[in-house]
């Protein structure tokens, strides 16, 4: 029986199904290998929500506004550090790979997605 071969558009890898399961297996990630794990940016996020909860509850009791846009400024500046943080593992791991796979097409694909990232 020939095995399917399977490419992961985003990251450009090539998996086999099998190799897919046992990777959603292993180390707690769904899909080992493919995607960097970003499970660590939770407390991130976590911070954000509390910072957002922050805004809102200022925003109720109608305090001061500069007050109000410094607590906004500060759950900018969290997503900020989130989006830095996931960019330099997508670059560390999906960009690198398509680095070293020397395939022309996918390390353009690469460039493009970032530039395009960048320009939004």
């Amino acid at each position: 029986m020939e095995k399917q071969i399977i490419k992961d558009e985003k990251c450009g890898n090539y998996n086999a199904p099998d190799q897919e399961a046992a990777a959603s297996r292993s180390a707690g990630a769904s899909k080992e290998g493919m995607h960097p794990d970003h499970s660590a940016s939770k407390k991130r996020i976590n911070r954000v929500k509390g910072q957002l909860d922050a805004v809102a509850r200022m925003i109720d009791e109608r305090e001061y506004c500069p007050d109000i846009i410094q607590q906004i400024r500060a759950a900018t500046n969290a997503l900020r550090g989130l989006e830095a943080e996931v960019l330099r593992g997508h670059l560390r791991g999906c960009v690198t790979k398509a680095l070293q796979s020397n395939d022309s097409f996918e390390v353009n694909d690469k460039i493009e997605e970032i530039l395009q990232l960048l320009n939004k």
